[in-house]
């Protein structure tokens, strides 16, 4: 009969699934899962927003390479003009804020919103360098003129309305 040796495996001998960093001007460890090319999911509540923005950003040039007819309705990919005024916004919007959802109409209009607790706020680029808004409440509704993206503010009602999402 032979004897079979059994190799017990330290912990420190095995791979880990996720990926710790210890950061030496912390005490705190930081951890972040990996999930493809430089994305990973952090465990603060602002970095996590921070996440929410790569995601979205993702999800803004995935509209440009849709083909047409995408939607079975004839949908065109967003065009380039709204998809540029949509990261031009994005790159503006203060850490406060959440990341918004973004979607995209047949006409290749790129809009985000966003929605909590019954608010609803919505944000649409024509592509004419400009954007506009609605907002609902119960029976508060608003809607905006098209506001210029050419300044380098975004419009003070139009954060108004976001500081109520």
């Amino acid at each position: 009969m032979s004897a079979t040796t059994e190799r017990r495996t330290s912990i420190a001998e095995l791979q880990p699934a996720f990926v710790a960093r210890r950061s030496e001007a912390s005490t705190f460890e930081r951890t972040s899962f990996t999930f493809g090319a430089h994305r990973s999911l952090p465990p603060t509540h602002n970095q996590s927003r921070e996440f929410g923005m790569y995601r979205l950003i993702d999800k803004l040039h995935s509209y440009r390479s849709l083909y047409k007819d995408w939607d079975g309705y004839g949908g065109e990919p967003a065009t380039y003009a709204s998809w540029s005024n949509a990261l031009e916004f994005v790159s503006r919007l203060a850490i406060r804020f959440s990341a918004p959802v973004p979607m995209l109409a047949g006409d290749g209009e790129i809009s985000l919103f966003w929605k909590k607790d019954g608010r609803y706020l919505e944000i649409s680029f024509p592509g004419d360098n400009t954007y506009h808004f609605i907002f609902q409440y119960s029976q508060e509704q608003f809607a905006s003129d098209d506001i210029s993206l050419e300044g380098n503010y975004l419009d003070d009602t139009l954060i108004a309305y976001m500081g109520r999402i």
